[in-house]
């Protein structure tokens, strides 16, 4: 029996087979892996220089404090690439994951400049995600 996870508490992208992910989010697994590696940290990296530099900060900030965070990095990433994909409202993408329209379009905003931010093309224009991260990709690969 194949225990599929519920919308919004799936653990791991195990749960899907490649076929999914790439129906999902757009990106051959291998290309998705390699987008979260990249842009995870640099969503933690600016999310704790947001807190360490908050004007109106009444106490020090303390790392792992207060209540851990029911939307993980993770799952903003994959109700971007989601979006950006299927181009569908936000909505849809927050209840296919199990949250609010609005968590998804305050995911989208905190991570589509990371995004923007590191599969920038050539040219200067952000084309769509898969074309993007995979010519990137692809250019890096070849020079790096």
């Amino acid at each position: 029996m194949s225990t599929r996870s519920k919308p919004g508490k799936f653990k791991n992208l195990d749960d899907f087979g490649p076929g999914r992910i790439k129906a999902l989010f757009g990106l051959h697994p291998a290309i998705l892996a390699e987008v979260l590696f990249r842009l995870l940290p640099e969503l933690e990296r600016r999310r704790k220089a947001r807190l360490l530099h908050r004007p109106n900060r009444k106490r020090a900030y303390v790392e792992q404090d207060g209540k851990p965070r029911e939307i993980t990095p993770l799952i903003k990433v994959l109700m971007t690439l989601t979006y950006l994909r299927h181009n569908v409202s936000h909505e849809v993408v927050g209840a296919l994951v199990g949250f609010s329209a609005d968590a998804s379009e305050n995911a989208f905003h905190e991570v589509l400049p990371v995004l923007r931010a590191h599969y920038r093309l050539a040219t200067g224009l952000f084309l769509t995600v898969a074309s993007a991260v995979v010519g990137l990709i692809q250019f890096n690969r070849g020079f790096g």
